[in-house]
């Protein structure tokens, strides 16, 4: 609960709360639609915008038009709140509702590397057994390290000029909703360990070697006792030339968006995993 509370706390971008709840005849929630507000760089610009996340609706109240309802009343009050555009990552199973009945644009896919990590998935059982998890627990507070005294510089990199704005705000933001800062041999990463060891970016500084930076994903995979350390991104992001020539990367989740605030072009959107409302 203490995450969950902290994911929808985005006051430190300067607007929090943008969604809606609907209500059966017996005051029970039904459906929830609503955007997490965040800060992004476009051009030079510090410009507001928000990621979809967390939509849902009770099975009892499925196909009755409450997705796209809710949904079109968020962008209204996101756009009346100063949101310029909102971006996501849906699934397969509502993929078709945001294109076809919410006019969302799309451009590509996420693309999802893997390597392979420790030989005992402790990771992974973490997530099954209460006893593993207590044992994991010890194991990553020992091996994570104070994020105050991180600059976010050196857990990010360099995005361009069309990105989410990854600053101190954007990671004490991800820091209370449950990623942490690896403690590791090359130095500290910012690690979301979840059934596998997810990263959140990769430095500038690693973009420029192949070899360095398998070294990086397994020194987090062994040092986090993860099975399969995993990152994603756009094509646009400044590691992926990178990563596809030394690695075979994999379609991942649709990258959509909605202009609120007309004509924006979105080509050259540079994310990655941080910047999911999942990590």
């Amino acid at each position: 609960m203490e995450r969950l509370v902290a994911k929808f706390d985005t006051s430190r971008f300067g607007r929090r709360d943008i969604g809606y709840l609907a209500y059966d005849r017996k005051d029970r929630p039904a459906a929830y639609y609503g955007v997490f507000p965040l800060r992004t760089q476009m051009g030079g610009r510090s410009v507001l915008a928000a990621q979809s996340g967390d939509t849902m609706t009770d099975p009892e109240h499925q196909r009755k038009g409450l997705f796209v309802r809710l949904a079109t009343k968020t962008y209204e009050l996101a756009a009346d709140e100063g949101v310029a555009f909102v971006f996501g990552f849906p699934n397969m199973n509502s993929y078709p509702g945001f294109e076809r009945k919410l006019g969302w644009q799309f451009d590509g896919r996420l693309q999802e590397f893997r390597w392979a990590g420790h030989k005992i998935p402790i990771c992974e059982l973490a997530s099954k057994s209460v006893i593993v998890e207590q044992f994991y627990s010890a194991v990553l507070k020992d091996r994570g390290k104070d994020g105050s005294a991180i600059e976010a510089q050196t857990l990010f990199s360099d995005a361009g000029a069309f990105s989410v704005e990854r600053g101190r705000n954007f990671l004490e933001y991800k820091l209370a909703c449950g990623a942490m800062i690896l403690n590791s041999k090359v130095g500290p990463v910012l690690v979301h360990p979840k059934v596998h060891a997810y990263i959140g970016d990769i430095p500038s500084a690693l973009c420029t070697g192949v070899s360095d930076l398998r070294r990086y994903m397994e020194n987090a995979g062994k040092a986090l006792l993860a099975r399969q350390v995993v990152f994603s991104c756009s094509r646009y992001h400044p590691a992926y030339s990178m990563l596809s020539k030394g690695h075979r990367g994999e379609d991942s989740l649709p990258i959509g968006f909605l202009d609120l605030m007309g004509g924006q072009s979105f080509e050259g959107f540079s994310v990655c995993r941080a910047d999911l409302d999942t990590f």
